[in-house]
């Protein structure tokens, strides 16, 4: 029965971290902590890595820097609608 439950598992993985953070200066496990919530990824692995690679050491790029250098694959609004509608306005 519990075996399956849901909660159960999200405790272990948490219990996981927070015991894989607990070997660290509390500095970095905060900054590990804090860029893993910025990155959205909450998993044991990505704090590992985190800290292995001393990623948590680098600062954290301002909200308007992370997206004003662009992707790859993105397009302006301007651009789906000329295509869809051509140049006519």
């Amino acid at each position: 029965m519990f075996a399956s439950d849901d909660v159960l598992l999200k405790l272990r993985s948490v219990q996981a971290i927070v015991t894989h953070l607990g070997k660290h200066p509390g500095d970095r496990a905060e900054a590990a902590a804090a860029r893993a919530r910025y990155y959205g990824s909450r998993s044991y692995v990505a704090i590992r890595n985190i800290l292995r690679q001393g990623l948590d050491l680098e600062p954290l790029e301002q909200e308007s820097k992370r997206w004003s250098k662009g992707s790859r694959f993105a397009r302006h609004p301007h651009y789906f609608k000329e295509t869809l509608y051509g140049n006519a306005r």
